[in-house]
């Protein structure tokens, strides 16, 4: 469970993302047809920190690249993330 580090940010913390985990998750749902138990999001200074966990029963668990890469897309504040990690 190794955390992968993407988009490492050097803009001020306001730049938070914490009103969007909800439409990622759902998003994400949707796109891979999977089910997302639990997320957590941490913004200590300028360092923000998102995971998804996958429910038990969730049909699929798509890799954490292709994850990133969805939400890179389509997720502007995305690119802001310093470590994402999909379990």
């Amino acid at each position: 469970m190794a955390a992968t580090n993407y988009f490492i940010t050097t803009h001020p913390a306001n730049q938070s993302l914490g009103r969007q985990l909800s439409d990622m998750e759902q998003a994400i749902e949707q796109q891979f047809d999977c089910q997302i138990d639990k997320t957590k999001y941490s913004l200590i200074v300028w360092h923000q920190r998102l995971y998804f966990g996958y429910d038990s029963t969730s049909k699929n668990r798509p890799l954490e690249s292709e994850v990133a890469q969805f939400l890179a897309a389509n997720f502007h504040e995305f690119r802001f993330i310093d470590e994402f990690e999909i379990d």
